[in-house]
């Protein structure tokens, strides 16, 4: 089973990875700073949820865990594994289209409309992870 060995971790040299789907109680890690950015986690069995400076930024219900997220206006990509079906939020620019790849094939493009966030759908193994990538046309 992959997962994410503590709550949440990065550096300069490695991309941001969070969330833990195989706890029964809920994990909360605050000021988690990341390449000059403030991170906070919350996750277990139930939720995975990221926000960056105080803002909303990544939630999958069921919870789940996320490696190598890489995230700017353009793109977002990240690799997940988790249990079962699984949907994931992620916040994007307002007003914009973005496609959306799952392993590498084109998924969906979807316009934004003023909530700022892409909604994906994805079913999630816990030994299999799935790339997603996001990006803005």
């Amino acid at each position: 089973m992959k997962t994410v060995s503590n709550l949440i971790s990065g550096s300069d040299d490695e991309l941001l990875s969070f969330g833990d789907f195989t706890q029964d109680e809920k994990k909360k890690f605050n000021d988690f700073d990341y390449r000059g950015d403030m991170y906070y986690v919350k996750t277990f069995k139930e939720i995975t949820k990221l926000e960056k400076n105080g803002m909303f930024e990544f939630e999958a219900v069921p919870g789940c865990a996320v490696f190598d997220y890489e995230s700017d206006v353009d793109y977002k990509a990240f690799d997940v594994t988790g249990n079962g079906d699984t949907q994931i939020v992620v916040a994007v620019e307002d007003g914009a289209e973005y496609a959306l790849y799952i392993n590498g094939e084109l998924a969906d493009e979807t316009f934004v409309d003023i909530s700022g966030k892409f909604c994906i759908n994805v079913t999630l193994d816990p030994d299999v992870p799935v790339t997603i990538e996001l990006e803005r046309r």
